[in-house]
């Protein structure tokens, strides 16, 4: 596998290229991705940072993946969408896929990353104030 990959998923084969694989997330992503992080004051949702103490800009993250819906823009309602920072994001997409598995389904025991404070205010609906 590793000596075909290396003859064959290079330069604009490989996903990792900067013009390569980019996700379609529906026509309405860019005005929705906006307007949840305004709607979440530019804030993580996950730890509490603001966009303006860091050096990178926040992301938004699709609590129940896209690829769970038929049409990708009915995953872009706001009450799916969070404003996270990058650290916070990676955290909830390894949660996301655990969660809901490859029928969607999310009923599963618990998983170690469920007592992490940022899952449990984004995907356990705990109210507690990012600290």
């Amino acid at each position: 596998m590793g000596q075909w990959q290396s003859e064959y998923v290079t330069g604009e084969q490989s996903p990792s290229w900067r013009g390569g694989w980019q996700p379609y997330y529906g026509k309405d992503w860019n005005k929705q991705n906006r307007q949840a992080r305004k709607r979440d004051d530019h804030t993580c949702q996950g730890c509490g940072v603001h966009q303006s103490e860091i050096a990178y800009t926040l992301e938004v993250h699709h609590k129940k993946p896209v690829r769970l819906f038929d049409n990708p823009n009915d995953a872009n309602s706001l009450d799916n969408l969070v404003t996270l920072c990058r650290p916070c994001h990676v955290k909830m997409d390894v949660y996301a896929r655990w969660l809901f598995d490859k029928n969607g389904r999310d009923t599963k025991p618990a998983h170690p990353l469920q007592s992490d404070s940022a899952i449990a205010r984004v995907y356990l609906n705990t109210k507690t104030a990012p600290s």
